[in-house]
């Protein structure tokens, strides 16, 4: 019979197996990272648990959420600047 490795990789942080102030200061840190830009999917990928468990943790700390889907603005074309009267003169004469 064959065994399968043990894994050795660290435990997923579990906020029930803190303490009050050790949870409060582990949701504040995941705020932090949400409100620095990070998306909620990248802090649940880098911290090995679902979207929805990272969802609830961020509402329990109180994070304001960002709109879904980015933003509804288009964006402002990029164009070679304006040309100046100067280039629009034909130099070599008529």
């Amino acid at each position: 019979m064959t065994s399968t490795p043990r894994r050795t990789s660290k435990p997923k942080p579990r906020t029930l197996d803190l303490s009050p102030l050790e949870r409060e200061k582990y949701l504040a840190g995941l705020v932090r990272r949400y409100k620095s830009g990070e998306s909620i999917r990248q802090i649940a990928e880098s911290i090995g648990r679902p979207y929805g468990t990272v969802h609830r943790w961020l509402s329990k700390g109180g994070a304001q959420f960002r709109p879904r889907g980015g933003s509804k603005q288009k964006p402002i074309p990029t164009t070679s600047p304006i040309p100046t009267t100067s280039s629009l003169v034909d130099t070599r004469g008529c």
